[in-house]
């Protein structure tokens, strides 16, 4: 097998764990089809999930209510669909940061906490910011009928950006 002089030196560096065994290995060939399995499995929700969020906010937010209790109604839709997807995309992405590849020796989550658990923490912070900045937001309309609405807006445009950047700053989990 013939290692690029990249890969030799991420290999040094830790940066890529090496299997105890080859894939090709016969004992191991049960545990790799199961291990892509699974990655395959996470890939294709994060990306479906992804995509329909998209979709979604590309057709527009209840373009065909009529009334300010209509509206209400419909972005209360709107957001309880957009939260499903946003933690179903969360859930890939923590997913395929917690599959290990079988034979890989990991370190002990209470010596270090692994990504998977870091981006738990990262997202109960973001969940956390944004509920105060849509509460903040609302308060340009504290004395009017509007506000439910403006929360609600809010809280769509700020998780469909944070779908988008959690997008970006796991890409290489998507190729």
């Amino acid at each position: 097998m013939r290692i690029s002089a990249f890969a030799m030196l991420a290999l040094l560096c830790g940066a890529i764990p090496m299997p105890a065994q080859s894939p090709d290995h016969a004992e191991t060939r049960p545990a790799w089809k199961a291990f892509y399995s699974q990655h395959d499995a996470f890939r294709k929700q994060g990306a479906e999930t992804f995509r329909a969020e998209m979709a979604r906010e590309a057709t527009g937010d209840c373009g065909n209510a009529s009334n300010m209790a209509d509206i209400n109604m419909c972005l209360s839709r709107e957001v309880a669909a957009t939260q499903q997807n946003y933690r179903d995309y969360v859930a890939a992405i923590g997913g395929l940061l917690r599959l290990h590849a079988p034979g890989v020796n990991i370190v002990s989550t209470r010596e270090k906490p692994g990504a998977g658990a870091e981006l738990d923490a990262a997202e109960s912070t973001w969940l956390i910011y944004r509920q105060a900045e849509c509460k903040a937001a609302q308060d340009q309309y504290a004395r009017g009928t509007v506000m439910p609405s403006a929360f609600m807006t809010c809280q769509l445009q700020l998780t469909r950006r944070h779908m988008r950047e959690l997008q970006s700053v796991y890409s290489n989990l998507w190729r």
